[in-house]
C-alpha cells in the first residue's frame, strides 16, 4: 500500500505521489482527508500547511480558491514545483481513471454549523 501515495519519492498526498504509486504497480494508496473552511474536502494529513507546502497556517482556514496559490511540491524537490493539494474530487477522478484502490482516512469532520450550511 502506498502510504500517502509514493511518499518516499514524491511529495505526500499529491497527484504526483499517486501517479508514481500507480506507475510502480502499487494497487492501493492510503490518504488522509480534511475539510476547508468552505466545506471542500482535500487530501492532506497535517492540520497546518507549514510542513508540506510553501504556506503557513491552518488548513481549515483556507477555501478552495486558495489552493491555486499553495505549492505542495517545491518543499520536496524541484521536479515537483507547482504540485497542488488535491481535492477529494481530484482523487476520486484519479482512482476511477487508474483503477487504484483507495484507503481514505478522515482527519476530522465538519461541525454542526458547517453541516447545516452545506446541507441548507
Amino acid at each position: 500500500m502506498g502510504h500517502r501515495g509514493a511518499s518516499s519519492i514524491a511529495p505526500e498526498n499529491t497527484l504526483a505521489a499517486f501517479q508514481l504509486a500507480e506507475d510502480n504497480n502499487v494497487p492501493w494508496i492510503e490518504v488522509d482527508a480534511d475539510m476547508l473552511a468552505d466545506g471542500t474536502v482535500v487530501i492532506c494529513h497535517d492540520k497546518t500547511l507549514d510542513r508540506c507546502s510553501d504556506h503557513t497556517g491552518l488548513l481549515c482556514d483556507k477555501i478552495v480558491t486558495d489552493l491555486d496559490d499553495i505549492d505542495a511540491g517545491a518543499w520536496f524537490g524541484l521536479d515537483f514545483v507547482g504540485e497542488r493539494i488535491p481535492t477529494l474530487v481530484d482523487l476520486i477522478l484519479f482512482t476511477n481513471e487508474t483503477g487504484m484502490n483507495l484507503n481514505l482516512e478522515l482527519m476530522s469532520g465538519p461541525d454542526k454549523v458547517t453541516i447545516d450550511r452545506l446541507t441548507d
